[in-house]
């Protein structure tokens, strides 16, 4: 009598056997592509955000997000300005961590 473990991978080989269509795994790109809406949704949102406040240097940040982790980039002229991005990304819904990487240049 063989015993063979029951682990996803075992289980993945076994449907390989009966067919590509039955593996366990059929979820896993559907539930990435809702992330990927998801982090879409809030880079939409944290542009709109910083464009609406007014101030023209938040206009052209780089916004970018994966897994609810948010990334600011670009160039900013002082201090407040990386700060108040930094808030503003906060405030959205939905947004887990921010990584400020905005540099303070004098114009």
């Amino acid at each position: 009598m063989e015993i063979r473990p029951t682990t996803s991978f075992a289980l993945a080989e076994r449907s390989l056997w009966r067919g590509h269509d039955e593996t366990p795994f059929v979820g896993v790109g559907a539930r990435r592509a809702v992330e990927i809406e998801s982090d879409r949704r809030l880079v939409a949102e944290i542009e709109r955000a910083t464009r609406a406040a007014g101030y023209a240097s938040l206009r052209h940040l780089d916004v970018s997000a994966c897994n609810a982790c948010v990334v600011l980039s670009g160039v900013v002229p002082s201090y407040f300005m990386k700060q108040l991005a930094q808030e503003m990304a906060m405030r959205v819904a939905n947004v887990q961590v921010v990584n400020n990487e905005l540099e303070v240049r004098q114009p």
